[in-house]
């Protein structure tokens, strides 16, 4: 009787913010106010996602919903960008039944990384799908260090984690193999440099024997193909690999097999697209209707706020 009370009131709520222009996340943070635990009381659709990172987060999330829907299912997501815990649970409460059933096929989460203790252990996603951690608004969020422990002390072990396979700080997630792991990544292309373009990159030194890493070549920052001279820790097993990329013409190859076009000329919104395509495929979409979806998606200059 409470949560049905609760979820009516959200409701309310949501309906009066939709007409004020102010409902994102006043629904969420009245609930929580009265109701701390609100957020783990829906009974969620089989299939849930969580996308979280330092940036990318928005458009992989908005990305993996579409293809969803225009493969016929049912998909929600945080649409207004709220990522914080209030936001999600508005979410939840504008899209639930009175008895807090969450209409839909899947729930895909947009959750900034200070929030994800607060809301994997509610939501409980199958599927992690972590961007990147980068030194993003260091007076909010501190050392990049700070923010993959943030993330990490969220993961358990039954969730299958989707990382970009490039990045040498995300495969510190699985160090021990705790988790079952799937790596996203970008093969040498003409855009790969030699020789490290920045000062001050976010992680140079090998986790495991603190040697300092070498590349055989780089995309951008740390981002490349990494590997330590002393140990074994190395960029490998990518097994949703971008065989051809070419920004300039607006197209990428998958897998040797599966071609995309796209739209925006920037290697980082390539690994976004990389990463839907991972998770899509991961959840048992058809590769070759998901490489339509996103094309079709990309070529629509209507969608191009989507991407913003």
């Amino acid at each position: 009787m409470k949560k049905t009370c609760f979820i009516l009131l959200g409701k309310i709520l949501c309906f009066l913010g939709k007409k004020l222009g102010r409902g994102s996340t006043l629904p969420g943070q009245f609930v929580l106010k009265y109701h701390k635990s609100m957020l783990s009381e829906f009974e969620l659709p089989k299939k849930v996602i969580a996308v979280t990172g330092s940036s990318g987060k928005g458009s992989t999330t908005k990305v993996i919903a579409n293809i969803l829907r225009q493969d016929g299912y049912a998909a929600i997501y945080n649409e207004s960008g709220s990522n914080m815990d209030a936001g999600i649970l508005t979410m939840l409460l504008d899209h639930s039944t009175l008895r807090g059933k969450i209409k839909a096929d899947y729930l895909i989460c947009e959750v900034d990384e200070r929030y994800a203790k607060f809301v994997f252990p509610a939501i409980h996603p199958q599927y992690v799908v972590i961007t990147n951690i980068t030194r993003d608004q260091p007076p909010r969020h501190g050392h990049f260090d700070i923010v993959f422990e943030k993330i990490k002390n969220a993961l358990t072990t039954d969730m299958h984690l989707i990382l970009n396979g490039d990045d040498p700080l995300l495969r510190k997630f699985n160090l021990n193999n705790e988790y079952k792991v799937t790596y996203y990544g970008i093969n040498k292309n003409k855009y790969s440099y030699k020789k490290n373009k920045f000062d001050n990159i976010n992680m140079y030194i090998c986790p495991l024997c603190n040697n300092k890493l070498s590349y055989n070549y780089y995309h951008f920052e740390a981002i490349g193909d990494f590997y330590c001279n002393k140990c074994s820790f190395k960029r490998d097993n990518i097994e949703y690999l971008a065989t051809k990329i070419d920004l300039d013409n607006g197209n990428m190859v998958i897998n040797k097999t599966n071609n995309i076009s796209i739209q925006f000329n920037v290697l980082y919104y390539a690994y976004n697209i990389l990463a839907s395509f991972t998770i899509c495929s991961l959840v048992g979409l058809d590769e070759k209707e998901i490489c339509k979806c996103i094309s079709k998606m990309e070529n629509n200059k209507k969608l191009n706020n989507l991407y913003k």
